[in-house]
């Protein structure tokens, strides 16, 4: 909070956002940045064409696991 109140003395030129791929975090996260950027700033998103749905990890489909934890 003290980086975001400091106003123009330290910004940032470019900022790298590797999130968590959900609106709730990195919706926030980027609220932030966005506060934390200089004018003409460079935002980078990591895993930009990730999604839940392919994942082999976060996807019902792809993960049994997800679907015997949400039946019991």
């Amino acid at each position: 909070m003290k980086l975001v109140s400091n106003n123009e003395k330290d910004k940032f030129d470019y900022v790298y956002l590797d999130g968590a791929h959900t609106l709730t975090i990195d919706g926030f996260a980027f609220v932030l940045i966005d506060k934390l950027l200089k004018v003409g700033g460079y935002i980078e998103f990591d895993d930009y064409e990730w999604t839940i749905g392919t994942s082999p990890t976060c996807s019902p489909t792809n993960n049994k696991q997800l679907i015997l934890q949400k039946n019991k």
